[in-house]
């Protein structure tokens, strides 16, 4: 299940960024105070926009499991929207089974939705196999490499059209 992230989430998100996985990829919250400041920010984002940082929960348990989000892309070009996925780990890879080809496969034609995109972006920083090998699997088009505004190694640039998503 996914839904829009709420207050009562902090707990939960300051725990999924303490990952080192989430850090190294995404970045990460050093404090809880700086948890719930940036979580305000996004709930109320969603709010005015209907769309923006959304939490996935285990079906099972109940728990939140990871953070989906549709935020205008960094790329700074028309109808480019990006998706950003981050799962605790012992629902990242999961041979094709995992949480995220299948949270990905919900979010692409939402957020296309939405947003009114043709298509979501997903940005992939180097050395982030797992998700490399997703967005391939699920047929996500590599358009370019990047240099990030960091300036640091050229991250993967791919496209994710709702049509085109494979079951993969």
């Amino acid at each position: 299940m996914i839904r829009p992230a709420a207050l009562e989430d902090a707990e939960a998100l300051q725990k999924l960024h303490a990952d080192p996985q989430v850090k190294k990829y995404l970045g990460g919250c050093e404090s809880p105070e700086r948890t719930i400041r940036l979580l305000n920010e996004q709930v109320s984002r969603f709010q005015k926009r209907g769309y923006g940082l959304m939490v996935i929960i285990d079906k099972a348990g109940g728990s939140i499991i990871g953070v989906a989000k549709v935020e205008d892309s960094p790329l700074q070009r028309p109808n480019h929207v990006e998706l950003i996925i981050a799962l605790l780990p012992r629902w990242r890879g999961r041979r094709g089974k995992g949480a995220g080809r299948e949270v990905t496969r919900a979010m692409v034609p939402w957020g296309c939705e939405v947003t009114g995109a043709d298509w979501l972006v997903g940005i992939v920083k180097p050395g982030n196999k797992k998700s490399l090998t997703m967005l391939r699997a699920l047929g996500a088009e590599q358009i370019e490499d990047r240099k990030p505004p960091d300036g640091g190694k050229p991250e993967h640039v791919f496209i994710l059209r709702p049509d085109r998503l494979s079951q993969g």
